[in-house]
């Protein structure tokens, strides 16, 4: 058994900001408590907003000469181009940690077994290598899905090592994995930081001063979210929404801030419909450096609103959660697990634009409900989503595998 503290190498192979980070920045800063080491290997031309986010909590950051583009390839040729990307970016960051191997080294990586088999391989053969799956992936007995069985079962040889983030991200798993491994993979919920949230919350706002700053009506009642602009966070039912709602709720203001491919979309759609005077689009960087900063503009809104196709476990609607404020999310996969619908705030099916504009509208309309909802949601998010048992489970389970290795 090894008794030396491992050093922990988190990698991710892409330049966008999402969840997967805030859960290894999580873990990150308890294991700088525990007296681990911890190191971060990230693709060249990350965005500074990463870097200050790893800056602050003293991560030592090394670069790879590479990344994997996560925007939807369209034609058969751009596929092709996306395909050749991605495997030099998997040389290339294969390479690197060949460099840094040691005895005492273990790697968390984002990266999805289906899509990244030949890097998992080669990385777990080297050295212990955990995965976080947040997202539940299909298991009906096709043919890409048996073949995705074969590399779960392959990598099981290996030094590598799963979790989830959810329950049903664990048990989509059960198909997957032998019935052996499956027991022993750890569910680490998703979490928020509760010191930013109070942080936050104990902190003046003057809404008055805030909403003038970007030029929002006094008196609207703002609905907001905070996601990536791609198709799968549903941006097309949530322009359609605002546009229904708008004849019978002219006072409303929806803000969607983020970034993403489809950001273009979302501008022509606006303009096309003359939305501009109710709706907005953000760009994370014009509300400042620092989380604090998103999460005190997260606190403006009155309506939190994500109508996803697939997801995990939000980390931003867990947020706008933790900040009192009662939400409207799709039933879909571990959004459920915790968002009780007519509790905590109301689940629609996704792609129904009529069903997300109908919610809207009664929360609107009820401000005493709405209140009641935030309340409930804030205590459901501070006792039972925590980041800091997220990490605890997170880094308890790398450290026990290592240890066993």
């Amino acid at each position: 058994m090894n008794t030396k503290k491992p050093e922990i190498v988190f990698v991710w192979n892409y330049l966008e900001w999402g969840g997967a980070q805030l859960v290894m920045l999580g873990v990150m800063r308890l294991a700088l408590t525990r007296g681990y080491r911890v190191s971060a290997l990230i693709p060249a031309g990350t965005t500074g907003k990463i870097l200050a986010y790893l800056n602050q909590e003293n991560v030592t950051v090394t670069f790879f000469d590479a990344h994997v583009d996560l925007a939807k390839a369209r034609t058969v040729w751009s596929k092709i181009r996306r395909r050749g990307r991605d495997w030099r970016c998997h040389f290339v960051l294969a390479r690197h940690l060949t460099k840094q191997r040691s005895k005492d080294k273990v790697v968390f990586i984002d990266a999805a077994p289906w899509s990244n088999f030949l890097l998992l391989s080669w990385l777990a053969r080297q050295m212990p290598t955990f995965v976080m799956l947040h997202i539940a992936h299909s298991n009906k007995p096709t043919l890409a899905n048996g073949l995705s069985r074969l590399k779960f079962r392959l990598l099981e040889r290996t030094r590598f090592y799963l979790l989830a983030s959810n329950r049903e991200m664990k048990e989509s798993l059960r198909w997957y994995t032998t019935p052996a491994i499956w027991r022993t993979i750890p569910v680490a919920y998703t979490g928020v930081n509760v010191s930013e949230i109070r942080s936050v919350l104990a902190q003046p706002l003057d809404i008055q001063v805030e909403r003038r700053r970007f030029s929002l009506p006094d008196g609207a009642l703002v609905v907001m979210t905070l996601a990536n602009v791609i198709e799968r966070k549903g941006f097309r039912v949530w322009l359609e929404a605002a546009r229904l709602l708008h004849e019978c709720e002219p006072e409303l203001v929806w803000i969607w801030v983020g970034t993403g491919e489809g950001h273009p979309v979302m501008e022509a759609f606006i303009q096309s419909h003359k939305m501009e005077r109710f709706v907005r689009l953000i760009h994370p960087a014009q509300l400042g450096s620092q989380r604090s900063d998103l999460l005190r503009f997260l606190w403006l809104a009155d309506l939190f609103v994500l109508p996803s196709y697939r997801e995990g476990l939000p980390g931003a609607l867990l947020e706008a959660m933790a900040l009192g404020k009662a939400v409207i999310a799709s039933n879909i996969n571990a959004i459920p697990e915790a968002v009780q619908h007519g509790e905590n705030g109301l689940l629609v099916q996704p792609g129904n634009a009529r069903e997300l504009s109908d919610a809207v509208r009664r929360l609107a309309n009820n401000s005493l409900l709405r209140q009641a909802m935030g309340r409930k949601a804030q205590q459901t998010v501070l006792t039972h989503f925590l980041e800091e048992s997220c990490a605890e489970i997170t880094l308890d389970y790398i450290v026990q595998m290592a240890e066993l290795r």
